[in-house]
């Protein structure tokens, strides 16, 4: 059926071909030959542009949504290794002869998902992989010449299938780099006083938690990025949250590009307004604000050279799952329909736990492998922690009581009720956690 639409598609729209040129420049590391006036006998696929792009232009598209232009053409290029049997989207490009283009990504996140960009050129207004001359991995550069035309394809592999943007730039402009990337950049030394962040990266710190009202589940990842890095240098211990909840957003952005979870709408609300209660909380606490009463406790035992790492650490997730979780739920509108991928997404955060567990102790000299792994696996040792904390510390069962919150926060009489047993599930983990640190048990 798929095949048929898209059939159709070409022969009442065609491909739209502009006038371009041969390409001496590009990616040097990607040779090409001219492939695109070969003489193949078989009949190559022919592509269904869905856009015509110009000079200046910005488009966001996701190859995953057929909706959105989405084929399944194109499964290799001539001359490159590489999987490329994922869906693709393909646009023409109408530019002026004789003129510098560059094509990008706008904040590409590869580790995340890993498309690339493909330049189709002919003579002969072949619209085929067979008609490639250059591939860019976040970009591509050529200058345009003489009578030829070109499309743009971005594919990947089957399991790189989702949103991008990109835009089009000529003759050397270079476009506004801050609305490229609306995240401050780190300066290039960052300043410690002991194990504490200070001087202009601090400033910094204050300026990645000031969000603005554009941001998306990238700009969110960027900005934990760049605070947890920020942190990791002078082991400052106010970023062992950041240093898990890097991984933490990543696998979450990974399961919205994959599609695990069916309403990607509900995943990208969830990562945006999840984290702008964690950039708010670290953003009173650098100004001398005071944050909710979990972050304030979190910043005052961070503070404390005398408490366990560890502890800090889960109190600071404690915080984000009793506290913050619920009210996020709430403020996206998420109902009943929402439960499966609710519950999808707390199954994969366990899948990294051993990822954030390599970073601390690479950042923090912290091992906390054994009562981490109790309290997302319930992979307790036997008489070590007590079952009061095997009963109380577990993530599903937290994550739980956070969706039952939810659901009181949404009633007209019962926000009293969920905030009282937000704050005494808090304190009663905290208690806990206060004793086995006390023991030296964690």
């Amino acid at each position: 059926m798929r095949a048929m639409i898209v059939l159709l598609g070409i022969l009442l729209g065609g491909c739209e071909y502009v006038s371009a040129s041969h390409l001496p420049y590009g990616d040097p590391s990607t040779p090409w030959s001219s492939a695109s006036d070969s003489s193949s006998t078989d009949s190559p696929a022919t592509c269904a542009p869905v856009h015509t792009l110009v000079c200046g232009d910005r488009i966001a598209g996701d190859t995953s949504d057929f909706n959105d232009g989405s084929t399944d053409l194109f499964d290799h290029y001539p001359e490159i290794v590489g999987a490329y049997d994922g869906s693709e989207i393909t646009y023409a490009l109408n530019l002026p002869s004789n003129t510098l283009v560059e094509v990008r990504f706008v904040d590409p996140q590869p580790s995340i998902l890993d498309l690339d960009l493909f330049l189709l050129s002919s003579e002969s207004d072949s619209c085929s992989a067979e008609s490639a001359v250059q591939r860019g991995f976040n970009e591509l550069s050529f200058e345009t010449q003489g009578e030829r035309t070109y499309h743009l394809v971005v594919d990947g592999s089957s399991m790189n299938e989702g949103n991008f943007e990109l835009e089009i730039l000529c003759d050397g402009n270079e476009g506004d780099d801050a609305e490229l990337d609306p995240v401050p950049e780190l300066p290039s030394s960052i300043e410690c006083d002991g194990d504490r962040v200070t001087g202009e990266a601090y400033d910094t710190l204050i300026d990645l938690t000031e969000i603005s009202g554009n941001e998306t589940i990238y700009t969110t990842l960027s900005r934990i990025d760049r605070i947890a890095t920020t942190f990791e240098t002078c082991g400052d211990t106010w970023g062992l949250f950041p240093t898990t909840y890097r991984h933490i957003t990543q696998r979450i952005i990974q399961a919205i590009e994959s599609r695990e979870i069916e309403d990607t709408q509900w995943g990208h609300d969830i990562v945006v307004d999840f984290g702008s209660r964690y950039f708010l909380a670290l953003n009173q606490a650098l100004t001398g604000e005071t944050p909710s009463y979990a972050w304030e406790h979190y910043y005052y035992l961070a503070s404390n050279p005398n408490v366990s790492r560890t502890r800090t650490l889960l109190v600071a997730m404690v915080a984000h799952l009793t506290l913050d979780l619920p009210h996020a739920l709430v403020a996206i509108d998420s109902t009943e329909d929402d439960a499966d991928d609710y519950y999808v997404l707390g199954e994969l955060m366990i899948e990294i736990v051993d990822n954030f567990l390599a970073d601390l102790r690479t950042h923090y000299d912290t091992d906390a492998e054994d009562i981490l792994h109790g309290f997302f696996f319930g992979d307790w040792i036997d008489g070590v922690y007590g079952e009061d904390t095997t009963i109380t510390l577990n993530y599903q069962t937290i994550r739980v009581k956070a969706w039952n919150s939810r659901w009181l926060l949404q009633q007209p009489w019962g926000s009293w009720a969920a905030n009282s047993e937000i704050y005494a599930a808090f304190w009663n983990i905290d208690g806990i956690l206060a004793t086995l640190d006390a023991a030296g048990t964690i």
